[in-house]
């Protein structure tokens, strides 16, 4: 007994967790709810059909359709940043293409033959 001893009968028992029940399973976190919600299905209504798709495609569908009618704020966004995430844009600027370049060694040429 005394400071930072507690009584032999009030401590834990050998092989018992003091936290029996523990973090509970599965509970969502940002990744998680954020996969779940952009993965949801609804229904989207294209001319005169409707279809299922996930909510994400459904973003990315309407902005493509935004920014192809003029929006530039559309276009700018999310679709430029969406352009350069995938590589598709060919305009690097020439401090990316420094860190892109590789260095090859000094080929070997003996001077003596």
């Amino acid at each position: 007994m005394g400071y930072k001893r507690p009584p032999v009968t009030a401590r834990f028992k050998r092989g018992k967790s003091g936290n029996r029940k523990g973090r509970p399973t599965g509970r969502p976190n940002l990744a998680t709810l954020t996969k779940a919600i952009f993965n949801q299905t609804v229904l989207v209504r294209e001319g005169d059909k409707t279809r299922h798709m996930p909510v994400c495609e459904a973003i990315v569908r309407s902005l493509v359709g935004k920014a192809g009618q003029g929006d530039a704020r559309a276009l700018f966004l999310p679709v430029m940043d969406l352009l350069e995430m995938t590589g598709r844009t060919n305009d690097i600027s020439d401090e990316e293409r420094q860190k892109a370049r590789h260095a090859l060694p000094a080929p070997f040429s003996p001077r003596g033959i």
